[in-house]
């Protein structure tokens, strides 16, 4: 269930990577448009173009690197996971030729430091699937739109910047009133996009601390990896006894 979460943030962080490759090719596009405009009166008005398609991309690149940085964070977390659970249990062979099995001990302290650092995947070390699939999927969730808030945030302070950079160089009347217009939308939008982002920021911070208290007061599940039970089967006319690891 862990590789659900892992494959959702890849496929963000695909698609953030392409808008990364297009908001480029309008970079590269605007600087062509500049280099052809050299010498001629719209080369400054070209330049501030490219200027402004070249800061939007870095802020596409910016957003690329924090979804990388979450996927691969997430996946992480799902290795260190597997490897964990597919530990077998220690075992020591005694006197008569008997092996003595040690369960594997579910401690507490671990499960809050494994839920601190990857959501969910503490509740999965004490046997509570559900649980840990649902803190990690809730953390994922708010943790991209939180990331998707803070882009559209900062591409609509860029616009803003643009659009009073514009309404200062008007000369006329009528251009002042429109440009104003445009620059005061743009700034409604940016504090819209800004409450957003604090908003959702807010609720994947508490997502992740209710997990981190989840983790603390929960108890061991007794379906959890690494405990024995007893396996009776018939092979033949011999009953054999014994026990199974479960993982």
């Amino acid at each position: 269930m862990a590789f659900v979460n892992t494959a959702f943030t890849g496929l963000e962080t695909y698609q953030a990577w392409n808008a990364w490759e297009d908001a480029k090719d309008r970079r590269d596009a605007r600087g062509q448009a500049a280099l052809d405009a050299f010498g001629t009166a719209s080369q400054a008005d070209a330049l501030t173009r490219f200027h402004l398609e070249a800061h939007k991309s870095d802020l596409y690149r910016d957003r690329f690197y924090a979804l990388s940085a979450l996927s691969g964070w997430m996946y992480l977390g799902n290795v260190i996971e597997t490897f964990y659970r597919a530990l077998p249990p220690a075992s020591t062979r005694q006197e008569d030729g008997t092996y003595l099995l040690r369960t594997p001990r579910k401690s507490g302290v671990r499960a809050v430091a494994q839920s601190a650092l990857w959501p969910g995947s503490g509740q999965y070390y004490r046997g509570h699937i559900p649980r840990g699939f649902f803190f990690q999927t809730a953390f994922t969730t708010t943790a991209l739109f939180t990331i998707d808030r803070w882009l559209l945030y900062r591409l609509r302070a860029a616009d803003y910047d643009n659009a009073l950079a514009d309404f200062r160089n008007a000369t006329t009347a009528a251009d002042r009133d429109r440009l104003g217009a445009t620059a005061r939308r743009m700034w409604d939008g940016r504090e819209s996009l800004r409450r957003q982002f604090l908003g959702w920021a807010g609720v994947s911070g508490g997502v992740w601390l209710l997990n981190v208290i989840d983790a603390a007061g929960s108890s061991s599940s007794d379906r959890m990896p690494g405990r024995f039970a007893v396996d009776t089967s018939v092979r033949g006319s011999t009953v054999y006894q014994g026990i199974r690891v479960k993982f």
